[in-house]
């Protein structure tokens, strides 16, 4: 954890699959991070045929306004409320590669399970498990809001996990199942390796809710947004 957290920047990829409530987690993802010139996190997904970016830093994150419906000649990102957004705007910003790390210090019983081939490089394999309350308290209040809020509706107490670290003291993958809810794999593919991401300017962000606000105007009894399940 100390290692990775040193680190410059990592790409890494992605795959979760499950459900909840009804809604497919089904989802592939390429994630960029770079702590230069600020922290931001970068993450290129695809999930249920629809394409998605999405950038967080710090508390903020803005999402690529490609969505259905979305007016012609809008801004091109638009800033999202993580508490309006529900499962989806949750398990997005639980993501982060570095939290799903963090949760692993959570763990009181680690196996050392041999080797293994991770992406060309020599590893070592451990298995574990941990508590989510536990684990919830390895998290900054960001993520640990996102996550908390995933883990009471799908009803997890325990995560299952596997990491495999290199020679370096880097986890080079980090596999995890929530009780047969929803299963991850994370791969980390680089490490310190030049990194750009750029944050768009004000003038390039809109606001969800006021675009959503401004569509549900426009059609008869369209109501408060607050009943609009989106």
């Amino acid at each position: 954890m100390d290692n990775t957290e040193q680190a410059d920047s990592y790409t890494a990829t992605l795959e979760m699959s499950g459900s909840m409530s009804g809604v497919s987690l089904d989802m592939t993802s390429d994630v960029e991070y770079t702590a230069t010139p600020e922290p931001i996190v970068k993450m290129e997904s695809t999930s249920n045929g629809a394409d998605s970016t999405i950038l967080m830093r710090g508390s903020e994150m803005v999402m690529k306004s490609d969505m259905p419906g979305a007016a012609p000649g809008g801004p091109e990102w638009l800033r999202m409320d993580l508490g309006e957004m529900g499962e989806q705007g949750n398990m997005g910003a639980q993501q982060d590669p570095l939290a799903e790390v963090e949760k692993l210090l959570a763990a009181d019983d680690v196996q050392e399970e041999g080797t293994a081939d991770v992406g060309g490089l020599e590893t070592t394999r451990y298995t574990g498990s941990y508590s989510t309350e536990e684990a919830l308290q390895e998290l900054d209040a960001e993520a640990q809001e996102a996550a908390r809020q995933v883990y009471d509706q799908s009803g997890v107490s325990s995560v299952d996990f596997e990491v495999f670290v290199d020679d370096e003291g880097l986890p080079r993958r980090v596999t995890t199942d929530a009780g047969g809810t929803v299963s991850t794999t994370m791969d980390f593919t680089s490490f310190n390796e030049p990194v750009s991401i750029e944050w768009p300017s004000e003038d390039q962000i809109g606001d969800f809710d006021s675009m959503m606000d401004d569509m549900m105007g426009d059609v008869p009894g369209g109501g408060d947004m607050e009943d609009f399940d989106y």
